[in-house]
């Protein structure tokens, strides 16, 4: 059985300082595929990518809550990347729903679930923080700031971190 890995791409390319970057050969769209068609292993990771599925979340000031995170994705079509010398891997837009018990982050995002072939499973996704709920008493000036997420997905469900990053800060806001 093949290897196949998820990654959630939400926003833009770039750096930690926002910087446009240019894609790679292996991250360049190269056909359009139907999902059907597609090899069984794949079709199977997309789908056990969007199962919903609830983890523990420890925020950064020691209270713990239950995160509620659901991935569904959007199109019968998937996107080929790369050229024929790169690792194979897939890309399909998603929606990401992150939402916690205690009601301190209710989030809807936008993105692109990719599939890799012989990689580990990896999530990235990113939002400005004013399109979000976000409780207050995280004590942040949240103009123009970004609420990161980066988790990994596997049989046993979701790990990760959430950050926030501001134009003079990044801290960590949440583990799970």
């Amino acid at each position: 059985m093949r290897r196949l890995a998820f990654l959630l791409v939400l926003g833009c390319t770039g750096g930690q300082t926002g910087e446009i970057t240019e894609l790679t050969a292996c991250e360049r769209v190269t056909d359009e595929v139907r999902f059907a068609s597609l090899d069984a292993d794949v079709r199977r990771a997309f789908e056990d990518a969007a199962r919903e599925a609830t983890a523990d979340l420890r925020w950064s000031d020691g209270t713990t809550t239950t995160l509620q995170v659901t991935l569904t994705r959007q199109d019968v079509e998937v996107e080929r990347l790369g050229v024929a010398s790169c690792a194979p891997s897939w890309r399909a837009p998603v929606v990401l729903a992150l939402r916690t018990e205690d009601g301190r982050l209710d989030a809807l995002l936008d993105g692109a679930l990719v599939v890799h072939e012989g990689a580990t499973s990896v999530v990235r996704a990113e939002a400005p923080v004013p399109t979000l709920t976000l409780d207050t008493s995280l004590d942040a000036d949240v103009e123009g700031a970004l609420l990161h997420l980066s988790a990994e997905h596997d049989a046993l469900g979701w790990r990760g971190s959430l950050q926030l990053q501001t134009a003079d800060d990044e801290r960590a806001l949440a583990s799970f």
